[in-house]
C-alpha cells in the first residue's frame, strides 16, 4: 500500500504539538511564560511555529548573565556618602557625581515628573535602588530605570494618561485599539452614563464622519487633585479632514479622573470642546 501524505489537519495537530513541546523548553529553561495558548487567540500554528524557533534560538544563543544588585554592579562602594550627611548646598552636586557612577556602570536614571527634587533622588539611589536586581552578563550592558515606576506621582499621571491614553486616541482616525483606565459609568461630552461599549460607539461615530482625523497638538494647562478626584485640563488642535478638505479646530478639554478601591485612577468623564461627539 503506497505511504500517503498527512493530510492538512495532521500537519497542523503536528505543528501544535511541536509549539507546546518549545513553549515547554521556553518555560522550564528559559523562564518564560505563556498567558493563552495560539489556538485561543487564533495565532497561526505555521506562523507561531517561526516565531517560537527564533525566541528558542536567540535564548540559547544569549544565556542569561548571573543576577546582582546595582550596588554590586558598581562594585560595592563605601565611599558613597549617605542622603541625611548632605547639606542642601551640597545635594546637587553629589547627584551629578552620582549618576555618572551610575552611567559607568551602564546603569542609566531619569525621572519623568519635573516635581522629584534633587535630594528625593539622591535618597532613591542610595535607599531603593541600590537594591534592585539586574542580569548581570558578559560585556557591556545598559539598564534603564525610571523613577515614577517606582513611585508614581498621580498628577503627572494622570496627565501622561489623559493626554497620550485619551485625548490623542480619540482625535484620530484609528480605531481604540486600547481602551484607557476607564471608570463605569463614563461621561463623554453631554452624554452621560455611558457603559464601554456605548462610549467606544459614539468615538466611533465621530470618527467615521471623516476621511481623516489629525491630532496637531495637545497640551495641558492645568492639574488639579483633591482627594480621590484628580481634574486635567488643556487645549487641542486638531485637524478633521473631508472631501479633501481639512478644517482646524482650536478649542479646550477636560478629563476627570476618580480613584478606585483598590487605588487606581480611573477616567470618569471626558470632555473634548469643539468636537461633535
Amino acid at each position: 500500500m503506497p505511504h500517503s501524505e498527512p493530510n492538512a489537519a495532521t500537519m497542523m495537530e503536528r505543528l501544535h504539538m511541536e509549539n507546546d513541546f518549545m513553549k515547554m523548553k521556553l518555560m522550564l529553561e528559559h523562564g518564560a511564560r505563556f498567558q493563552r495558548g495560539a489556538r485561543d487567540k487564533g495565532l497561526d500554528p505555521a506562523t507561531e511555529f517561526a516565531l517560537l524557533k527564533q525566541v528558542l534560538a536567540f535564548e540559547e544563543e544569549h544565556p542569561p548573565g548571573r543576577r546582582k544588585t546595582v550596588f554590586e554592579q558598581l562594585g560595592r562602594p563605601a565611599d558613597i556618602r549617605p542622603v541625611h550627611e548632605l547639606a542642601d548646598g551640597e545635594v546637587e552636586e553629589a547627584l551629578s557625581a552620582l549618576q555618572q557612577r551610575l552611567q559607568r556602570g551602564g546603569i542609566y536614571l531619569s525621572a519623568l515628573s519635573s516635581d522629584v527634587a534633587p535630594r528625593e533622588l539622591y535618597r532613591f539611589i542610595m535607599e531603593e535602588l541600590m537594591h534592585v536586581e539586574i542580569c548581570s552578563a558578559e560585556g557591556p550592558s545598559r539598564h534603564r530605570f525610571i523613577y515614577d515606576e517606582f513611585h508614581p506621582e498621580p498628577r503627572h499621571q494622570n496627565a501622561r494618561t489623559a493626554v497620550e491614553l485619551c485625548i490623542r486616541l480619540i482625535l484620530q482616525k484609528q480605531n481604540l485599539l486600547y481602551m484607557f483606565p476607564a471608570g463605569r459609568p463614563l461621561q463623554l461630552n453631554q452624554h452621560e452614563r455611558l457603559g464601554e461599549t456605548e462610549f467606544r460607539r459614539k468615538v466611533f461615530d465621530f470618527k467615521s464622519r471623516y476621511e481623516d482625523i489629525v491630532s496637531v497638538k495637545v497640551e495641558v494647562i492645568r492639574t488639579e487633585l483633591r482627594d480621590s478626584h484628580c481634574r486635567i485640563t488643556g487645549t487641542h488642535v486638531t485637524g478633521l479632514c473631508l472631501e479633501g478638505r481639512c478644517d482646524m479646530v482650536k478649542d479646550g478639554w477636560e478629563v476627570a479622573f476618580r480613584q478606585g478601591r483598590h487605588g487606581e485612577w480611573l477616567i470618569a468623564s471626558v470632555q473634548i470642546k469643539g468636537i461633535d461627539l
